[in-house]
């Protein structure tokens, strides 16, 4: 059978990570597989059913216990693909936690409008909670760190201090358009949440960095990249530009960018959002 995603491999002495990359029609979005030498650790499960089921059988395949999955944050694209993964311990943050439980339903029902079977359909609710702090999974350290006001309103941020690597997800798009335009409970745009969460990871020395949105990378001048692009994308919001006039100029900044679906995203947050 034709593979679906494509799947890139980074290895170390104590590791391997091996990013799960869903083509466009999926968004882009990256699943993170884990591989220490007895588990499994997966970092968010794709949107479309055809590439989580991909994922999934992908992990099979590695023939090691999925220790967890962890869901970084509450955006669908990151978490429908559940329904793949319910027969092993699920994790996230409570506030990820409450989204899906209590807007999960919604979620699907407005997706599935427009995608049909290929969108789950039922959520699966996290079953486990992840706190802020250290742990140790086989053998391996993780940091967690819960993020305010960044790409989305609540998310986590998962780093292994021992291998320098980031896994970033969502706070990382790496050459795809990000979908900005969220808010928080004070109704303010994180356009500045965003761009500061990301000029305190400048200030580290990571080996690795594993995007949300596009291929792993090595190169830390992700980060200013994105800085430039959500900088431009708020100033050019604000000056007063109708969606099609912000499309149309990200797009002739940042032509080499991925996935314009996500510009149309950010418009439907930006300009026709309301709730």
């Amino acid at each position: 059978m034709k593979a679906l995603g494509s799947v890139s491999i980074l290895r170390n002495d104590q590791a391997a990570f091996h990013s799960y990359l869903c083509p466009e029609d999926g968004e882009m979005v990256s699943s993170q597989v884990i591989e220490t030498e007895s588990k499994l650790v997966i970092v968010d499960v794709q949107l479309l059913r055809p590439y989580a089921r991909e994922l999934r059988r992908y992990v099979d395949r590695l023939n090691k216990p999925i220790d967890r999955v962890i869901v970084t944050h509450s955006h669908p694209d990151h978490w429908f693909g559940l329904e793949f993964f319910n027969d092993v311990p699920i994790y996230s943050l409570p506030e990820t936690r409450y989204v899906i439980e209590n807007m999960g339903d919604m979620l699907i029902q407005y997706k599935k409008a427009e995608l049909g079977d290929l969108i789950a359909s039922d959520k699966v609710v996290p079953s486990n909670i992840i706190e802020e702090g250290t742990d140790n999974i086989d053998g391996l350290n993780y940091a967690f760190t819960k993020l305010t006001d960044a790409e989305a309103p609540i998310m986590l941020l998962i780093e292994l201090p021992d291998l320098k690597t980031l896994v970033a997800q969502d706070l990382v798009y790496n050459r795809i358009y990000p979908c900005v335009g969220e808010k928080n409970d004070k109704g303010e745009y994180l356009f500045d949440g965003w761009i500061n969460a990301l000029k305190s990871l400048q200030k580290k020395e990571y080996d690795v960095i594993l995007a949300g949105h596009g291929e792993p990378t090595t190169d830390s001048t992700v980060f200013a990249e994105l800085i430039d692009y959500i900088g431009y994308a708020k100033r050019t919001f604000e000056s007063g530009v109708n969606e099609n006039e912000l499309k149309r100029k990200l797009i002739e900044r940042y032509p080499n960018y991925r996935v314009t679906q996500m510009l149309d995203f950010s418009n439907v947050f930006l300009y026709h959002r309301t709730w």
